[in-house]
């Protein structure tokens, strides 16, 4: 802010000593994860700085449009720091603008090359274009970074299944549990990747175990369970479970509720590995 008169000299010193304060109170209840109280504590929302945290704690919020616009505002007001084309990267890979996303995180890929997130963010890219040679080549140079870096061997296994490599599917998505035993998606796709090599009992029995343990996944765990059922030739189980599926509103389980069950085609419904960038 231009200070057109001497004598406001030292007001405007101790308001910017105040704005100072208060980004450094929003800032420590960012890294506290109180997003909504940093994004209040945030005073003078034109300084660049402070856009980017408004656009940071949006992002945390799930709120991505509004996360993109303060990325862009901050962008605008002169902020240019490394870290902004990394964020609104992911950003824009989360909203799967993937153009966007490749241009902001090879800017920083120019800056920061040895950091493991901007691998994994390009591979995420790739994944989502379907260029999974590409996705590979990001994700082997992410491990190689970091080799216990769970997300990217979780995508690294979810680009095998693309390609049909079940096996070292099967492997990958094994050594992403042994890193982290609590991710149960981990487990799911096991299974899947059973399924998918006609091991039916084996893809069975952890699907049940996830049936009854798993809330968040059990929709999905349902629908292949389904599956399995309808591959072991247990057509009724198998539309009483993808009608449990549909009822927790999985679309995929709805089409096979209708093709299947209803109008008695063997056609089987195909869907994409989850994986949240």
């Amino acid at each position: 802010m231009k200070l057109y008169l001497t004598l406001a000299l030292f007001f405007g010193f101790i308001s910017l000593a105040n704005a100072q304060g208060a980004s450094d109170d929003a800032r420590i209840l960012y890294e506290e994860g109180e997003y909504r109280q940093a994004m209040r504590a945030i005073n003078e929302r034109e300084l660049p700085e402070n856009l980017m945290l408004l656009a940071d704690c949006y992002h945390k919020l799930d709120m991505l449009d509004s996360a993109l616009t303060y990325y862009y505002a901050a962008e605008d007001a002169g902020y240019d720091e490394a870290n902004l084309f990394l964020h609104r990267g992911i950003c824009l890979t989360t909203l799967e603008i993937t153009m966007g996303a490749e241009d902001d995180l090879l800017r920083y890929y120019t800056l920061e090359p040895d950091d493991k997130k901007v691998h994994y963010y390009l591979a995420a890219v790739d994944y989502i274009d379907n260029n999974l040679r590409e996705a590979l080549f990001h994700l082997n140079k992410a491990i190689e970074i970091d080799p216990r870096y769970m997300e990217a061997h979780y995508l690294k296994a979810a680009v095998y299944l693309e390609q049909n490599k079940m096996i070292s599917a099967l492997e990958t998505f094994e050594h992403c549990l042994d890193l982290k035993p609590d991710f149960t998606r981990s487990k799911l796709n096991i299974a899947i990747a059973q399924y998918e090599m006609f091991h039916y009992e084996a893809a069975e029995e952890l699907l049940t175990e996830i049936v009854q343990k798993e809330d968040e996944l059990l929709a999905e765990a349902l629908f292949y369970l389904g599956n399995t059922k309808f591959a072991l030739h247990q057509q009724e189980e198998a539309c009483e479970f993808w009608k449990k599926s549909e009822l927790l509103g999985d679309n995929y389980a709805a089409e096979q509720v209708l093709q299947v069950c209803v109008k008695g085609t063997k056609r089987m419904v195909r869907r994409k590995t989850t994986v949240s960038f």
